[in-house]
């Protein structure tokens, strides 16, 4: 066996009180009970000393090598210990309990009698300190700081053959040690009240309730003799002296008698005297029944005029699990009636705000029970912060009214619309969820805008054909993909000069990203058409995107100096497989070394003829894939290797749901033969084939070679200017080392897009309109290079906490956790999904609506007009 030593501080770091023990008993003493304590230096003190315990008269040490270990119920824990062994039918009673108060959550648990066993002790929070009563059932105790402990992993079991104890995670499968306390969960509210001892034990006048003797116990009643029985089952099978087993059988006697006495409870003095007997140790060492019977007696005697209080007659509310969702609620002016059941207003609104959803939930049709208990749950009935010694106070149990006031404004709501000083008029006031501020960057002048969007070259006209074309274009995929035809078609048919020999190729990395359905690959298609007319099909550049470290290579030095285009979908499930060691591995860095055009030596045995050898490239990359995925798959280490800052990006509008849509451009058979939707895509393609034939044949140079392109002054010029204001942008806020150098990427790119617009109207002069027609498109890129540099900063965990608080953002500001858990990212996540909002609360951005924990509200909600 492991000693307590050995597990007294990890017990101390998951936020336990362990205490040693001689295998079930004893424990130290001052360890247990009202007054007892555990603290560290105890623990560190039995853990090195062991502890000291009297037997027999005789005064022992239990070294902490072989003790047991124990733990002590701290005032915000509670255990159910259910025995089901031999006659004892815990498990059944415990049965019976979920179906009268509602299922206990899954909770870790612990018990020496094995995994299938439904033997052991559940692991529960409260949300305050609660005194309970000690037994939920006959073979059910309840373990909370007052009473009992808990023996637990390591120690072995003296009442189960030495078995030893073992951990159990809230699914029932085997834990190495124990839980941290924070994964434990809370018990049921309905449970807590249930099993709550009475605030004052008996209150009692000397008047006879003068109504009707019930025929059954109320639950006032119930609670009553609960915590009767609970007082009388903690006392010892044995007295001794300072047990107080005379004193607490004086009470327990005497507070029956009262109940039984008091015409306003269905107990009678035969069922009083039964239950005390029933439920009393008797030691007949001290006179066992006979010595019951005389105080019993005597306690009748002595409250002779005495009778209970009468239980509190107040309407009851429905049985509170949490927020309903059977039903669609009404909205109340314009507002989700979640998100006004969840707003906590001024005080001074919330009778107001009451009242408004009062009148909404019965216009329709909603039974005043069901309107008291949702509306006494809402934020708009919790009570206002209080501040006592400086500190301000927020109880999240504390509530604004009594329940007898808000019956009254329930019955003053269901009388009619007039207001009355119990039911003020209904007004809502919500506040305003604070929208982020739309951002796009803007490169351009009026002036300039105006004549690059007047301007006639390919894009254009490319453009104009698929709106005319299609009913529905996702906009930002087709000016995506018209550079990316540019870039294949006349990447290699020019470069930029540069001093030094340096001068810089034409062809363009891009990356569209959109999710699934919104018409990523309805615009590939395009391209692959035009490519279809203007190549031969043993001339295609098109390589896919399914290479590996040896192939890309070899592939690109056998189309030496010819334009390639390496096209891949759903990049975000293949870049995963990139980074692991193996033959994939390299292609990022193979992408980025030839980008500038320039393919290094490979050296292979198994490939003799390319061994040895380098090569022109005139790469045409084109990635795909969804926005998440994209950056789920990516983080900053990305754009610091250089190979995410060489691309483009294209971040595609939200898929559109109409008919029209879904349905499908189809023609019908009567248009079939004589269409001009079928055969204008097939004209449009041969056209274009066309026109950059003979724009090739314009700038072409004899020797085969790229063109160099000539840039005016007025185009330089211009240039720097557009490298200035995106220093500017690059050089401030958190993401400027990633920035920096992916703008100085975006510079060159917007050079090569106008020189693609130039070659593209057959001519080797780059002109002012061309740079215009590139800047408006910069305008997008940079803007999208800033969303992905932000999506592609943060951990994965990080960025599940941000989609969480916009989840919630976008539903109002408030959130069940239920909607949180049926979004399609957080389905059969429950544990994630906690973890995800306790983060986000830490960090102030949300808060829970009660201490039910079952609404969420962001922080950026403000109040506002």
């Amino acid at each position: 066996m492991t000693g307590f030593n050995t597990v007294a501080d990890l017990y101390l770091e998951r936020g336990f009180l362990p205490m040693p023990v001689r295998a079930k008993r004893p424990v130290p003493v001052g360890a247990t009970g009202r007054n007892g304590t555990v603290t560290p230096e105890k623990v560190a003190d039995w853990a090195a000393n062991g502890f000291r315990f009297q037997e027999d008269g005789e005064w022992y040490t239990q070294p902490a090598e072989t003790a047991n270990t124990a733990l002590r119920a701290g005032p915000l824990e509670v255990r159910l210990d259910v025995d089901a062994y031999g006659d004892k039918q815990g498990d059944l009673q415990l049965t019976e309990l979920e179906a009268k108060l509602g299922p206990l959550p899954l909770t870790p648990s612990s018990t020496s009698r094995g995994a299938d066993s439904p033997a052991r002790q559940y692991f529960f929070l409260l949300h305050e300190p609660i005194e309970l009563v000690g037994k939920a059932a006959d073979d059910i105790d309840i373990i909370q700081a007052r009473h009992r402990y808990s023996l637990v992993w390591p120690s072995t079991n003296p009442d189960a053959d030495g078995a030893p104890y073992a951990w159990y995670d809230a699914e029932g499968a085997p834990m190495d040690g124990p839980p941290d306390i924070d994964d434990l969960e809370y018990l049921p509210e309905a449970w807590v009240d249930y099993f709550r001892l009475p605030d004052a034990e008996h209150s009692h006048g000397s008047r006879q309730w003068d109504g009707e003797i019930p025929a059954v116990a109320s639950a006032d009643e119930e609670r009553k003799l609960r915590a009767i029985v609970s007082m009388l089952q903690e006392l010892p099978d044995v007295h001794t002296p300072g047990s107080g087993w005379h004193d607490t059988v004086v009470r327990a006697a005497g507070w029956l008698a009262r109940i039984a006495r008091s015409n306003a409870y269905a107990l009678t003095f035969d069922g009083a005297r039964d239950l005390l007997f029933q439920h009393t140790p008797l030691d007949e060492s001290q006179g066992g029944a006979s010595d019951l019977e005389v105080q019993w007696q005597s306690m009748v005697r002595a409250t002779e005029g005495q009778y209970e209080e009468p239980p509190t007659v107040t309407r009851p509310l429905l049985e509170w699990t949490g927020f309903p969702m059977q039903m669609p609620y009404p909205a109340i002016d314009g507002h989700p009636f979640v998100a006004v059941w969840a707003h906590t207003p001024e005080p001074h609104l919330a009778p107001s705000h009451r009242r408004a959803m009062m009148d909404a939930l019965l216009a329709a049709g909603v039974n005043e029970t069901e309107v008291a208990t949702l509306v006494w749950h809402s934020g708009a009935a919790k009570a206002a912060p209080t501040t006592f010694g400086g500190m301000v106070i927020d109880d999240p149990h504390g509530k604004a009214l009594t329940l007898d006031e808000l019956w009254a404004e329930v019955d003053a709501a269901k009388a009619g619309p007039e207001p009355t000083e119990s039911a003020p008029p209904a007004v809502v006031e919500m506040p305003v969820v604070a929208a982020p501020a739309p951002r796009r960057l803007s490169f351009l002048t009026p002036e300039e805008r105006e004549w690059a969007e007047a301007r006639d070259w390919f894009g254009s006209r490319f453009i104009i054909w698929a709106q005319k074309t299609f009913s529905t274009v996702n906009l930002p995929y087709y000016r995506m993909n018209r550079w990316v035809v540019l870039s294949i078609v006349f990447g290699s048919k020019g470069v930029l000069p540069k001093k030094g020999a340096m001068d810089r190729p034409l062809n363009l990395y891009t990356c569209t990203v959109g999710r699934t359905t919104s018409g990523k690959s309805e615009a590939l298609r395009a391209i692959k058409q035009i490519m279809r007319a203007y190549y031969l099909a043993a001339d295609s550049p098109d390589i896919g995107g399914n290479h590996t470290n040896d192939s890309l290579p070899k592939t690109l030095i056998e189309l030496d100096g010819k334009s390639t285009w390496f096209n891949l979908d759903e990049a975000h499930t293949k870049i995963p497989i990139w980074r692991r060691p193996g033959n994939f591995s390299e292609l990022p860095g193979i992408i980025t070394a030839v980008y500038d055009g320039e393919v290094g030596k490979v050296f292979r045995n198994t490939n003799a003829d390319i061994s040895g050898k380098d090569a022109r490239s005139y790469l045409t990359v084109s990635l795909m894939g969804t926005p998440q995925g994209m950056a789920d798959v990516m983080g900053p280490e990305d754009w610091e290797s250089g190979f995410l800052n060489r691309f483009v990006w294209a971040i595609g509008d939200a898929p559109d749901d109409s008919i029209a849509t879904m349905a499908g451009d189809w023609v019908g058979e009567d248009d079939l033969e004589d269409d001009e939707a079928v055969n204008s895509g097939k004209q449009m393609y041969q056209q274009w084939a066309a026109e950059f034939g003979s724009a090739v044949m314009k700038v072409a140079r004899q020797d085969n070679k790229p063109v160099r392109m000539k840039m005016p002054r007025e185009v330089i010029d211009r240039h720097k200017t557009f490298v200035a204001d995106l220093a500017r942008i690059g050089h401030h806020g958190p993401y400027a080392d990633r920035l920096r150098p992916t703008f100085r990427r975006l510079n060159e790119t917007i050079l090569r897009c106008a020189a693609l617009v130039a070659l593209s109207s057959g001519r080797a002069r780059i002109e002012i309109g061309d740079l215009l027609v590139a800047l408006e498109q910069a305008e997008e890129w940079a803007t999208n290079i800033l969303t992905m540099v932000e999506a592609t900063d943060e951990s994965f965990r990080t960025r599940e906490v941000n989609m969480i608080e916009r989840a919630v953002l976008d539903n109002g500001g408030v959130m069940l956790l239920q909607q949180i858990h049926g979004l399609p990212r957080f389905r059969n996540r429950r544990r994630d999904v906690l973890d995800l909002i306790e983060e986000l609360i830490a960090q102030g951005r949300a808060t829970w609506m009660d201490g039910t924990k079952t609404t969420l509200i962001a922080k950026g909600v403000v109040t506002g007009g």
